[in-house]
């Protein structure tokens, strides 16, 4: 199994957009947000393809220290700057503000699936085994495969904003 090396962004993701990004369209910033998300959860796919013999604690315990700071920097970009940006441009106010409260709601769920499964690599990278390694399959595959489902809506939905720098 592969795993990431840490590298130094890893130390702190307090904010998902450096100050030199700032001015890009909001579409480049998008993408580079949704490519680091796509590249953690392929990174949690090979774990699930590896079980039951195969989980190396180290990337467990590197991708549990990654995986909630990740996901909370994207979703406060997301909610503070670009969903408020999607709304105003947007030709029909409600139904934009319709879609941004189901996103939100998923940010939500997104957001608590993994801090459970940050907390199960946390455990594995610890030494310990996982519980049941079929319901860690379950939560991997889960969680990957929610966070894919709602990149592939949010760039649908966002291509409005594809010049637009926010």
């Amino acid at each position: 199994m592969r795993c990431r090396p840490p590298g130094p962004k890893d130390a702190s993701l307090s904010s998902a957009v450096p100050a030199h990004e700032a001015q890009l369209p909001a579409s480049e910033v998008l993408a580079r947000l949704h490519a680091e998300k796509l590249a953690i959860c392929n990174e949690l796919e090979e774990m699930a393809d590896s079980l039951p013999q195969g989980l190396d604690p180290i990337c467990c315990a590197a991708v549990s220290r990654r995986l909630e700071p990740l996901i909370r920097a994207v979703h406060s970009y997301e909610e503070k700057v670009l969903f408020p940006a999607y709304v105003r441009t947007s030709g029909n106010r409600v139904q934009a503000e319709e879609l941004v409260a189901r996103l939100k709601a998923e940010h939500i769920e997104d957001a608590e699936f993994a801090a459970e499964l940050s907390e199960c690599l946390r455990r594995i990278g610890e030494g310990g085994t996982p519980l049941n390694v079929d319901a860690l399959g379950y939560m991997l595959r889960g969680f990957f495969a929610s966070v894919r489902r709602h990149i592939a809506n949010e760039r649908e939905a966002m291509m409005p904003l594809s010049g637009l720098r926010i």
